[in-house]
């Protein structure tokens, strides 16, 4: 969780960070796929591998935008890309047939691929606001070394 209060504003933000999320999909892939010893050796590294994926999403405006378990599975997706080390599709479809959602796979999927925009177009080169991110990042490190006032900024980058 990052809490940013503004004394002048008189708001407090409040944003989860999906890294618990990541851990609890990880303990479920376990079971999910009843892991022996060397594929929880490869899940560990697909944790650590999604744990980067989150630093990068957390520099972004997606965790204001999704809740802290689309975005914890989105980096999973990612780091599986990489590793392969489990049939991503096949546990996500488990977890539709587990639980009574309310959103479709399609939603999901949507949601993963809006995500991965996010990510894609905040870390490119060629983004026209990058400098304005910096500023922004910039500002949070004046923040979190001060206490008292600050001026809060977000900038927004749309894909």
């Amino acid at each position: 969780m990052c809490q940013l209060r503004s004394l002048s504003l008189e708001f407090d933000l409040i944003v989860y960070a999906p890294y618990r999320s990541v851990e609890g999909f990880i303990n479920d892939m376990e079971e999910f796929f009843n892991a022996g010893d060397n594929q929880l050796e490869m899940l560990k590294t697909l944790q650590e591998t999604a744990r980067f994926e989150v630093d990068k999403m957390m520099l972004t405006d997606a965790p204001l935008l999704f809740p802290p378990g689309q975005l914890a599975l989105a980096a999973l997706g990612n780091s599986n890309a990489l590793h392969r080390v489990i049939d991503f599709d096949s546990y996500l479809r488990g977890i539709f047939s587990r639980e009574n959602s309310m959103h479709t796979m399609s939603e999901l999927s949507e949601s993963l691929d809006a995500i991965d925009s996010w990510v894609i177009v905040s870390h490119s080169n060629v983004c026209p606001l990058t400098e304005q991110m910096c500023k922004f990042q910039i500002n949070i490190l004046y923040w979190l070394g001060t206490v008292g006032y600050f001026c809060f900024t977000w900038t927004t980058v749309r894909p």
